[in-house]
């Protein structure tokens, strides 16, 4: 999705201008497409942080001799 949402952001700005196309795909939470909202940049940076943060949380492993590693 951010692959697409860069492509789509980097095609637009050909014919918005830097920052019309900055404000509607990467500034922004959605983009509608007609009735179809689709999410933007802030969404998919916040779902990914989130996801991310959560693997590290519980997925390390949190043990004395690994807590350089992980810090």
């Amino acid at each position: 999705m951010l692959i697409a949402l860069l492509i789509a952001g980097t095609i637009a700005q050909r014919w918005l201008g830097l920052y019309p196309a900055l404000d509607l795909f990467f500034a922004s939470f959605f983009i509608w497409i007609g009735l179809l909202p689709l999410p933007a940049g802030y969404t998919l940076l916040g779902i990914l942080s989130l996801v991310l943060s959560l693997k590290f949380i519980l997925k390390s492993d949190w043990k004395r001799s690994k807590l350089g590693i992980n810090l």
